[in-house]
């Protein structure tokens, strides 16, 4: 019950005072409050003497407004003003300031006394040592201390003389008297400072002829100054300065820029063409030239082809030179390369700050140096670009020789030359051709198509069903090499370069004659007449004396232990129409059997 009485008399005044249209009037023990308290009038606080407002820029007087509430939203106070506070000494060091209204008092220590200085400020000091009379001179006091302190003012101290000296602005105690600052020296690079540089002094800078001041309204060739009562020179410092030389540096500056930024350019292209031709021509073999300029247009099949060829065989013809010296090429390429990169860092250094230079140089040479020409130039035009650029790098060979013909010369004695030659042998030539064909055609599989199984490719047979040993080799090979469909016409043009299956099997047979031997073949033998050979015959061997393999004008003998590489070859030799007469190992004869039918036999199992 007690509670709820004192809540309505709590709020009694400010419910009359809103149902009045004012707010409460306020007093103020040190102060005076004037004016209208009626809503959105304007009553103010006007404090005594040595009091302030209780506000953060410590007013004599404040202004407030009654609020439409009808309650005041401020609490505006007068509080003593502390003088200790605004004092410099705060009464010395051996004082103790006491605040007062409108005054303070200072205390002092046993032994010392109160004393004034020259702007009026009180202080304790006189003690047993001390200042004795010193003044300081003109813009400072002396100030008795019992023990050094450091932080009482700015200068020297010495526990031997018991004072310090209390300096204006400007000055600072120098062991003895408040002596003016100093701003110290200024140096030009074209002008001559002459003056004093302490405390109000003049300090004059003076230029040469073609030398002006500028900053400072017009054009001058001197310029005066003094030094701050803080002890420094203002802000802005005259200089002399050449405004042509400097406008010419400018325009330097601006040209190194971007000559900076257009040799950065000119690295990263060189490391580029370097990185790219060194993957595009390098990969290239001295030996693919001499095969492509050796491939006959006859060859090809299709008229894009033979275009396709013309163009490579120009390409190769350009490219093959610089393919001869493998090394010399190498070295070439690698010394633009290390040229490019290095020289790169310092041209972007002279653009953007030194890290910047450092990662833009890594990146770039990177991705657009080394990544994008790598692949450019080891693509589907590859021998394309590198003709090209073949004069280019005729010229950097030429300018480059002097460094990379030596280290050229060094690697070809450590390494060696390229050797030149055939690059293939049989078992490459043979997987050569199992990469055209990965299932090649053999005389076992049954998926064979009719055109090239064994029995399709037989020897045709005479009307009396006897083999017809004297078959022309011409006539055989077109009827097994015409393409499925093509009908009688022996001379239909493929449409394209792609191997059939046919071809890589005689290919591959034929890389088979030089250790395939003659007993391995089925052969349809023809009856050997004594009276027609004159030779032996099963019933009459050939003498111990005759060889393996003799030959006469029409005729030769073979052994079967020969392969079909010197079967044919002997054969080769002989008038056409010539046979071989062929002999076991107890030279006994087996019978005759002509080119055609040999070679028929050895590609077609």
């Amino acid at each position: 019950m007690v509670g709820v009485l004192w809540f309505w008399l709590s709020i009694l005044p400010v419910v009359q005072a809103a149902k009045s249209n004012r707010c409460p009037a306020r007093n103020d023990p040190h102060g005076i409050w004037d004016g209208s308290t009626h809503i959105a009038d304007n009553y103010t606080l006007s404090c005594n003497a040595g009091f302030h407002v209780n506000v953060s820029w410590e007013p004599i007087s404040y202004t407030i407004a009654c609020p439409d509430s009808g309650e005041w939203e401020e609490d505006p106070l007068c509080v003593n003003i502390d003088d200790c506070a605004s004092l410099r000494h705060e009464c010395g060091a051996m004082g103790v300031c006491v605040d007062h209204v409108e005054g303070y008092r200072c205390i002092c220590e046993k032994g010392y006394h109160l004393s004034t200085d020259s702007a009026g400020e009180k202080f304790c000091g006189g003690g047993p040592i001390g200042c004795k009379g010193h003044t300081c001179g003109a813009h400072g006091i002396c100030v008795d201390l019992q023990s050094d302190v450091d932080s009482f003012d700015t200068g020297n101290t010495s526990s031997t003389r018991g004072f310090r000296c209390s300096c204006s602005d400007g000055y600072f105690d120098n062991g003895t008297d408040c002596t003016p600052v100093d701003c110290g020296r200024l140096t030009d690079q074209y002008g001559a400072w002459t003056g004093l540089t302490s405390l109000g002094e003049d300090y004059t800078l003076s230029c040469p002829g073609d030398k002006l001041i500028s900053g400072f309204g017009n054009p001058l060739d001197i310029v005066t100054i003094s030094c701050s009562k803080r002890g420094r020179w203002p802000a802005r410092v005259p200089v002399c300065r050449n405004e042509w030389k400097e406008a010419r540096d400018a325009a330097w500056n601006s040209a190194r820029f971007w000559i900076s930024v257009s040799c950065a350019v000119l690295c990263i292209c060189g490391a580029a063409l370097a990185a790219g031709l060194t993957m595009g021509l390098v990969s290239l073999s001295d030996f693919d030239m001499q095969l492509l300029m050796a491939t006959q247009l006859s060859d090809c099949t299709s008229d894009v082809d033979r275009e396709r060829l013309v163009a490579d065989q120009a390409a190769a013809q350009k490219v093959q030179p610089l393919l001869k010296d493998h090394h010399f090429l190498l070295v070439t390429l690698l010394l633009l390369n290390s040229v490019a990169n290095e020289a790169l860092p310092i041209f972007l250094d002279q653009v953007v700050p030194s890290y910047l230079a450092v990662l833009l140089s890594v990146t770039c040479v990177l991705f657009f140096g080394e990544i994008l020409p790598s692949a450019y130039f080891t693509g589907p035009s590859q021998l394309t670009i590198a003709a090209s650029f073949a004069p280019l790098v005729h010229v950097l060979e030429l300018l480059l020789s002097p460094v990379a013909r030596p280290i050229a010369y060094v690697l070809d004695q450590m390494v060696g030359h390229d050797k030149h030659g055939p690059k293939y042998g049989r078992a490459e030539l043979l997987a050569l051709l199992k990469l055209h064909k990965p299932e090649p055609i053999s005389a076992e599989s049954p998926s064979s198509s009719p055109s090239s199984s064994p029995q399709s490719l037989r020897r045709p047979k005479s009307p009396d069903g006897s083999p017809n040993g004297d078959v022309e080799l011409g006539r055989w090979e077109s009827k097994l090499l015409l393409p499925p469909n093509s009908g009688s016409a022996p001379h239909a043009e493929p449409e394209s370069q792609d191997l059939a299956s046919v071809e890589i099997m005689l290919a591959q047979n034929c890389l088979q004659l030089g250790r395939m031997r003659v007993s391995q073949l089925r052969l349809d033998l023809h009856p050997v007449e004594a009276a027609t050979t004159g030779g032996p015959t099963d019933s009459d061997p050939p003498s111990p004396s005759q060889s393996a393999m003799t030959q006469s004008h029409d005729r030769v003998t073979i052994g079967l232990d020969a392969t079909v590489a010197e079967a044919l070859t002997r054969l080769q030799q002989l008038p056409e129409g010539a046979r071989a007469i062929l002999h076991d190992a107890d030279s006994r004869v087996k019978g005759s059997v002509s080119l055609e039918a040999l070679l028929r036999a050895a590609l077609v199992p």
